[in-house]
C-alpha cells in the first residue's frame, strides 16, 4: 500500500482518529498493531521476517542491559553482525540463484531502512547515546512505524523512542502543519515525479533510439525524478508522524544548491548520509589500527574511510554492479574534492555569485552523471539494462545533436511516454466540461430579467506606454506575491509585450496564429492517436474529470453570485450582467465564449464577449498568481 493511494488515506484516517482518542497506555500498542497490518497489507509473506527482526533485536539490547565489559560488548557485536547478515543474505541472495538450483528469496519490504535504524539504536545504547527500550512494544514501533518503514527517513532512537512515552492528542495547528506538509509532498510525488517519470521511462530502455539532446534531457529529468521522488516521499512520512504527534527527521535540504559534495551530502537523504558519518565513517577514522599495521600507523587515512563510505553506500542503495560504480563515483567525487582542496586550498566562504553558480552547476552535472547508473541499475527485470548499457548511454550523449532530429525525438518521446498515458490528458480533458457546466449552471442561478441586462460598448483608447508597461508590471507583481507563478505569467506577460511593442509583427503574428495552430493540431493528434477506451476509462482519469467538474460548478457560482453582489451597489444603467462572473475562471477561452454566446441567445444584440473575455483573461492570470501563491505558503510551512 503506496503513502500516495488512496487506500492508504482511508487507513491513515482510521488510525488516526482511534490513535488519538486512546489512553496513554495503549497508544504504543495499537500504533504497532496498525504498522503491522500495513506491513501485512503490503507485503504479507515477508511480515514474520519484519517482527523477527524485531524481536532480535530487542533481545540484543536486553543483553546489554544484563552483561557489562565484554558480555556487553557481545551482544552489540552479535545484533550488529546478525542484523547485517540478515540484511545481506535478503539483498544479495538472487546473485547465487539459477534455475532448477537455488531459488531466490524476496527482499523484505524496508529492510535496508529499519536494518540500519536498529544497528543504530544498539551502538547509540551501548555508547550511552539513548537508554536501552524495556518495552518490546515500544522498541517494535521504533523500527516498523508505517509511516518510515518501507522508505525511512531512518530514525533516531534517541529523539523518536520518548515520544512514544508521551500522550498524543489531537491538535489543529499541528494537523494543518501536518496537511500543508502532506499537501507539498504528494504534489512533489504525483505532480513532478510520476510526470517525469513517464518520459524517462520512455527513453532509458529505448536510448539506442535517441541522440544526444534527448539523452541529456532525459538523465536530468531522472535526476529530478528521483530527488521529487525522495523528498516527497520524505514529507509525506514526516506528514503523518506529525498528524500523530510524533516529529520526524527532515531529509533534503534544497541540495542542487550545495557548491562541493560534502555539502550536497549534507542535504541529500540525510538521515541516510548523518547514519553513514556517525556508525560508518567515525568509527573508521578513530579506530586504532597500530596492532594491525605493526604501529607503523595508528589511524586509518581519512582517504580511505571516505572511500569506503561511499563504496559502501552504493552496496546499500542496490545489489546489482550499476550501484557498485554509483558509489564509486561518489567516492571519486569526494576524494577529488579532497585532494583539490589540499592543493589549492579551500574554497572561500564569500565568493563571487558567478563562482558559486558556477560551482552547483559542476556539482548538478557530475550528480546526473552518476544518475545515468542509478537508473540504470534501477531497470525492472522485464527490460534491464547493465553497466555497459549506462557507458553506452553516457556516450551516445556527444551524438546526434541536430535540432530538427531533437524535435522530432521529443514529439515522440512526448507522444510514447507522456500521452501514452491516458491521465496525463485527462487533467486538460476536463477543460471541455465548460460548455457543457457552465450553461445550466448561470441558468440556474440567474433570472432572466439578469441575463438581458445590457451592457453597452464603451469606446476607450489605451496608450501604448500603458500597454506595453502592464505585462512588464505583472510580471514583477507576481514575482514579489507568489515567486513560484513567475514562469507561466512571465510566459503569458511576453507574448502581450511581443504583440504591443510594434516591432516584432512577424514573429508576433506568427506566434498568434501559425505556431498556435500547428501546436493545436499536434497535441490533438498525439492525444488522439493515445486516448484508447482501456488506458483513459479508468477510476483515476474519471476522478480527475469529477474534480474539474465540482470545482467548474463553484467558481461559476461564486462568480455570478459576486456580480450580482456587486449589483446591489450600483445604480440603474450599470448594472453588471452577473453571466460575466461566471467567465471568471481558467477555462481560457472558452468561458468567454460561452458567456457571450450565451447572452446573444437571450437577446440577439447583446453583445458581452468584450466584457466576458476581459474577465476570462483576468481569471486565467489570477489563477495562475493563486496557485502559485499557494505553493508558495506551503513551501515557507516546512
Amino acid at each position: 500500500m503506496s503513502l500516495q493511494s488512496f487506500g492508504f488515506f482511508g487507513f491513515l484516517l482510521v488510525v488516526a482518529a482511534v490513535y488519538l482518542h486512546l489512553p496513554q497506555r495503549w497508544q504504543s500498542a495499537f500504533l504497532l498493531a496498525a504498522s503491522w497490518v500495513f506491513y501485512a497489507l503490503a507485503m504479507p509473506s515477508m511480515l514474520p521476517v519484519t517482527i523477527a527482526i524485531a524481536v532480535f533485536t530487542y533481545l540484543c539490547g536486553r543483553g546489554m542491559t544484563a552483561r557489562e565489559g565484554a558480555r556487553k560488548t557481545a551482544f552489540l557485536r552479535i545484533g550488529v553482525a546478525g542484523l547485517l547478515a540478515i540484511l545481506a543474505f535478503f539483498k544479495y541472495n538472487g546473485a547465487f540463484a539459477s534455475d532448477g538450483g537455488w531459488q531466490a528469496v524476496a527482499m523484505p519490504l524496508g529492510i535496508s531502512f529499519y536494518s540500519f535504524a536498529a544497528i543504530s539504536y544498539l551502538i547509540d545504547a551501548a555508547r550511552g547515546d539513548c537508554e536501552v527500550e524495556k518495552n518490546f512494544i515500544d522498541c517494535a514501533l521504533f523500527l516498523n512505524f508505517f509511516a518510515t518503514v518501507t522508505q525511512g527517513p531512518i530514525c533516531r532512537a534517541g529523539a523518536l523512542l520518548p515520544q512514544f512515552k508521551e500522550e498524543h492528542r489531537f491538535d489543529a495547528a499541528r494537523t494543518v502543519r501536518a496537511l500543508r506538509l502532506m499537501a507539498l509532498g504528494l504534489f512533489k510525488l504525483v505532480a513532478v515525479s510520476d510526470v517525469l517519470g513517464l518520459l524517462v521511462d520512455e527513453v532509458f530502455p529505448n536510448y539506442r533510439s535517441y541522440g544526444g539532446p534527448m539523452l541529456v534531457l532525459a538523465a536530468v529529468f531522472y535526476t529530478f525524478q528521483l530527488y521529487f521522488n525522495f523528498s516527497g516521499y520524505s514529507e509525506v512520512a514526516r506528514a503523518v508522524g506529525l498528524l500523530l504527534g510524533l516529529e520526524l527527521p527532515e531529509n533534503f535540504k534544497t541540495p542542487f544548491f550545495a557548491t562541493n559534495f560534502s555539502g550536497f551530502w549534507s542535504r541529500w537523504h540525510i538521515s541516510f548520509s548523518s547514519w553513514l558519518q556517525d556508525y560508518l565513517f567515525m568509527p573508521l577514522a578513530w579506530a586504532d589500527v597500530s596492532g594491525l599495521t605493526g604501529g607503523k600507523i595508528s589511524r586509518l587515512p581519512a582517504e580511505f574511510c571516505v572511500f569506503t563510505v561511499f563504496f559502501v553506500s552504493g552496496f546499500w542503495h542496490g545489489n546489482t554492479l550499476p550501484f557498485v560504480v554509483w558509489g564509486l563515483l561518489q567516492a571519486s567525487y569526494r576524494l577529488g574534492e579532497e585532494l583539490l582542496h589540499r592543493r589549492l586550498g579551500k574554497p572561500k566562504k564569500k565568493a563571487p555569485a558567478r563562482v558559486l553558480w558556477a560551482k552547483r552547476a559542476g556539482v548538478f552535472v557530475l550528480w546526473c552523471v552518476s544518475m545515468v547508473f542509478f537508473r540504470v541499475g534501477s531497470s525492472p527485470a522485464a527490460a534491464p539494462l547493465t553497466v555497459r548499457d549506462a557507458f553506452a548511454y553516457l556516450g551516445r550523449c556527444f551524438m546526434g545533436w541536430g535540432p530538427a532530429r531533437f524535435a522530432s525525438e521529443l514529439y515522440t518521446a512526448a507522444s510514447d511516454g507522456f500521452y501514452a498515458n491516458a491521465i496525463m490528458v485527462a487533467a486538460y480533458s476536463y477543460m471541455a466540461l465548460v460548455p457543457i457546466v457552465q450553461p445550466p449552471v448561470i441558468r440556474l442561478c440567474t433570472t432572466k430579467k439578469e441575463r438581458l441586462i445590457r451592457m453597452p460598448y464603451q469606446k476607450g483608447s489605451v496608450s501604448k506606454t500603458t500597454k506595453i508597461l502592464f505585462p512588464i508590471v505583472v510580471t514583477m507583481l507576481a514575482g514579489l506575491v507568489a515567486p513560484a507563478s513567475v514562469a507561466l505569467v512571465g510566459f503569458l506577460m511576453f507574448g502581450n509585450l511581443l504583440r504591443e511593442c510594434g516591432v516584432l509583427n512577424a514573429l508576433s503574428e506568427t506566434a498568434q496564429n501559425v505556431l498556435a495552430n500547428l501546436i493545436t493540431i499536434v497535441l490533438g493528434l498525439t492525444v488522439a492517436g493515445q486516448m484508447t477506451a482501456d488506458k483513459f476509462v479508468r477510476p483515476d482519469t474519471l476522478l480527475i474529470l469529477a474534480l474539474g467538474l465540482v470545482a467548474f460548478i463553484f467558481d461559476t457560482v461564486g462568480g455570478v453570485f459576486f456580480a450580482k453582489l456587486l449589483n446591489l451597489f450600483l445604480p440603474e444603467g450599470k448594472k453588471i450582467n452577473p453571466m460575466i462572473g461566471a467567465a471568471g475562471i481558467s477555462a481560457f477561452p472558452m468561458s468567454g465564449r460561452v458567456v457571450n454566446q450565451m447572452g446573444l441567445a437571450e437577446d440577439n444584440q447583446n453583445f458581452l464577449l468584450m466584457y466576458s473575455i476581459s474577465v476570462n483573461v483576468s481569471g486565467q492570470i489570477a489563477s495562475v498568481i493563486a496557485g502559485g501563491l499557494i505553493l508558495t505558503l506551503m513551501s515557507s510551512c516546512v
